[in-house]
């Protein structure tokens, strides 16, 4: 009889440990991942212009969070690696001259 109870509180243990390490997960999986990200979006469309014999670079952007199309101006650098309409661009407070 002791060791049937031996072996039901090993299975308890097991099932308890299954059952914290699955809460665990489900709530890493449903962290902020799904919510947008208000400094990323997506390039919609890409140009260049002229102004005062200096050539700016420019992207259309629809922002994540609002999903408003707004223009940023960019270095060459950062166009020429996002000049492709669907591209995703992250941290564009940090990269926008304007």
């Amino acid at each position: 009889m002791h060791n049937a109870l031996q072996g039901n509180t090993h299975r308890f243990y097991i099932y308890e440990k299954l059952i914290l390490l699955s809460a665990l997960l489900i709530f890493y999986c449903s962290s902020d991942d799904d919510e947008p990200n208000c400094d990323c979006g997506i390039v919609e469309d890409y140009g260049w212009t002229y102004e005062n014999g200096e050539e700016l670079y420019l992207l259309d952007i629809r922002n994540g969070c609002t999903n408003q199309i707004y223009t940023i101006q960019v270095t060459y650098n950062i166009f020429s690696s996002y000049n492709s309409t669907g591209d995703r661009l992250c941290k564009i407070s940090v990269i926008r001259l304007d």
